[in-house]
């Protein structure tokens, strides 16, 4: 046989098997616009973004928004500002402003709301807000107040409050206000409660205007959620007021595809709110089985932890892996089919404006490399990044034309995403900061280092900049035109800020690094200086915990001591553990004002901070004198009738009223005209038989009901 002929007929068995080969191995992915799901909403922020250094927050937000591409925020009501502890009065339709202190949410507004808004907005889209108060009976929140809980006006009036001062100060209003959060877990609400708040709250907001709606129920895990939905199911009026079935992840998740097909039929969207240790496979795993619209971080931690000087912060591989996904699916993208026959490789696919985004997970912990061809991308030209072990790359641009089809190769532990790429996209900067974050005089020099990449691969330049100094201070930027430099000069304690801006031939970005220059040992700093279990003592209770937090910029170990400073004449507190963070205080017998000092040491520095804890008396429950109707037998024609009610408290607190329909005839529709007064009118009484109401009478602590009955004659 011809040698050169048995060479060309070996290749050619072996191209067989070689092809055979990489056909059977290849992966398949097929895109098909035509079924589709969930239209994304929001991604949302970390509610614990408030506490950062005032130094570094905007740098954070700058991050959230346009790196990461968040757009909603979760408010908290700050409690201790709005009836906590005592009602405003007795009239829930009567918001009394001079009770109403506002200082925390100002600060609130001011530090977070407004500069994300203002950032989400310059990228032309929709600012989200949702509030989500807390009512922990043994976490930092407290727990809610009777009258606010029994009294379903009371908690709309405290609800409307805020609404109206954010609408008419700041002009924000939110899209959506949860009645609790994490109802059920550690506070007293039930689906029956929460649902009966929400039908009076959503009346008042639709009779101001607020387009506010409700989000329920915004409980601790998953199936929590689903057995409440499954409690008030059949109840329609309540679902047309709902308009996000939200859950935390808390626990047992097996019941997400239920809640997704109960949303769905309803045409309401759903949302994953909170879990601290969020991985790009939960949001997989909600965007597939929840079906979710709105996905939140509530952990700064799991995407930007803090260095441990608290003075800046770093980007961790679930930042980057989430990112793939959340960065490029823009609210009002809708979710469609991807189908991979090969179930180590996850998909998910978007379109937006004609445009298609694929995401493609090869994630698994026994992920290996793959050969993935792709069908089903709409013409155009499209960009590739990828998060191969948590490290961000760029990949070549291609473009799609007529039906046809591309084939990609996918490391294992990679993220990868395929995007419409219809202009110059930005460099994206992956890291940024000083080195160190802060010195101590006399060291006066540090190194300002950046690292970008450019999606389309073009050479970057770099322009590093000083914006803020102390007066009379002469530094100098070494290689101001490089990614890394020194800077000389820094002889005088405060705070230095520098700029670097990157630019390929389109775009120009920026960020900022702060430096603090400090002088000899740095005191430690307190925060989170709070009590609890319980946040009101209310005689016979006489204990809580006295609770601080300490930070050291040099990380020197502290000395915690609390101290009893003031306490009413003739009390004993006790202290039983005054060398820790934490401390029980005990023996609180006397109702007055206790003042407590957290001493904090470095040993060489002392801060102290004070912390008052008012016990209020004893108090015993209002007391219903007198109950009648007007008139007290009712004939037919005439259907409504008068309920007034004469009201006690031996301790002169402030009681509020709540009166409910018990039991009527089957057909009646009663309503009230004004139930949260101890006087109203009753209309509806238009079927003969016995109708019966019940009052509601809460003070500061306490409640006691009461029956009416009127019979209703032709």
């Amino acid at each position: 046989m011809n040698r050169n002929f048995f060479k060309i007929l070996v290749i050619f068995f072996l191209f067989l098997i070689f092809d055979s080969y990489s056909e059977e191995n290849i992966v398949n992915v097929k895109i098909n616009q035509e079924i589709q799901y969930q239209t994304i909403l929001g991604w949302g922020s970390p509610c614990g973004i408030f506490w950062i250094s005032d130094d570094i927050i905007d740098e954070i937000i700058e991050v959230l928004v346009n790196d990461l591409g968040l757009n909603r925020i979760r408010f908290e009501i700050p409690r201790r500002e709005w009836e906590d502890v005592f009602n405003d009065d007795e009239d829930p339709y009567h918001i009394n402003w001079n009770s109403f202190k506002k200082d925390r949410t100002d600060s609130f507004v001011k530090k977070i709301i407004i500069p994300f808004k203002k950032r989400v907005e310059e990228k032309n889209e929709h600012f989200s807000l949702y509030i989500s108060p807390s009512f922990f009976n043994n976490g930092s929140s407290g727990s809610i107040p009777p009258y606010l809980f029994y009294s379903p006006y009371e908690y709309t009036e405290w609800v409307i409050a805020i609404l109206i001062y954010l609408r008419d100060k700041y002009g924000i209003i939110p899209d959506h206000y949860s009645i609790c959060n994490e109802a059920g877990n550690n506070n007293p609400f039930t689906p029956h409660i929460t649902v009966k708040i929400a039908k009076v709250l959503s009346e008042k907001l639709k009779e101001l205007g607020f387009k506010t709606k409700i989000q329920f129920p915004e409980c601790v895990n998953v199936n929590t959620s689903l057995n409440w939905i499954k409690s008030v199911e059949s109840d329609n009026e309540f679902w047309n007021l709902v308009g996000l079935i939200s859950y935390h992840l808390y626990g047992n998740n097996s019941g997400k595809e239920k809640i997704k097909d109960f949303a769905f039929k309803l045409g309401i969207p759903t949302g994953q709110t909170e879990f601290m240790g969020l991985t790009v496979n939960h949001l997989y795993e909600d965007i597939i089985f929840g079906g979710v619209s709105y996905w939140e971080f509530y952990a700064i931690k799991d995407i930007l932890p803090l260095n441990k000087s608290r003075t800046w912060f770093s980007h961790t591989k679930n930042f980057w892996e989430i990112r793939q996904i959340i960065y490029y699916v823009r609210p009002g993208a809708k979710r469609i089919e991807s189908i991979s026959d090969n179930e180590k490789l996850k998909t998910l696919a978007f379109l937006k404006d004609r445009r298609i985004t694929l995401i493609l997970l090869n994630n698994q912990p026994d992920s290996q490399q793959l050969k993935v061809r792709i069908k089903g991308l709409s013409e155009g030209i499209y960009g590739v990044s990828y998060t191969e072990k948590g490290n961000y790359y760029e990949g070549k641009r291609f473009k799609i034309e007529n039906t046809s089809e591309i084939i990609m190769d996918i490391s294992p532990n990679t993220i990868m995403t395929i995007y419409p790429s219809q202009k110059n996209m930005p460099p994206v900067i992956i890291n940024w900061k000083s080195e160190p974050s802060f010195i101590k005089l006399p060291n006066n020099q540090v190194k300002l280092f950046v690292k970008a990449i450019d999606p389309e691969g073009e050479t970057l330049k770099y322009q590093w900049q000083i914006l803020e100094q102390p007066k009379d201070v002469s530094m100098k930027i070494l290689n101001p035109e490089s990614s890394e430099t020194i800077v000389i000069g820094l002889n005088q304690k405060g705070k230095y800020v520098f700029s670097i801006s990157v630019s390929d031939n389109f775009n120009k970005i920026l960020k900022k690094v702060i430096v603090k220059v400090l002088e000899g040992n740095q005191p430690p700093e307190i925060f989170d200086l709070h009590n609890r279990i319980p946040v009101t003592v209310t005689l016979p209770e006489q204990k809580t915990e006295l609770r601080a937090s300490g930070f050291d910029i040099e990380g020197d170990n502290l000395e915690y001591k609390w101290i009893v400073i003031e306490q009413p004449e003739g009390a004993n507190a006790i202290l039983e553990t005054p060398d820790k963070p934490s401390c029980v205080v005990s023996n609180l017998s006397l109702p007055g004002d206790y003042v407590f000092r957290i001493q904090l040491s470095d040993k060489i520095n002392t801060v102290w901070k004070n912390l008052k804890v008012t016990v209020y008396p004893f108090n015993s429950p209002p007391i219903i004198e007198e109950i009648t109707s007007i008139p007290s037998i009712l004939k037919l024609p005439q259907t409504d009738v008068i309920l007034k009610a004469k009201i006690k408290d031996n301790e002169n607190d402030i009681v509020t009223c709540f009166w409910s329909l018990k039991s009527c005839p089957s057909e009646a529709k009663v309503y009230f005209e004004k139930p949260g007064l101890s006087t109203t009118k009753v209309y509806g009484l238009s079927i003969p038989g016995k109708y019966i109401f019940t009052l509601t009478a809460i003070d500061r602590t306490k409640f006691i009901t009461r029956d009416i009955t009127i019979m209703v004659e032709k």
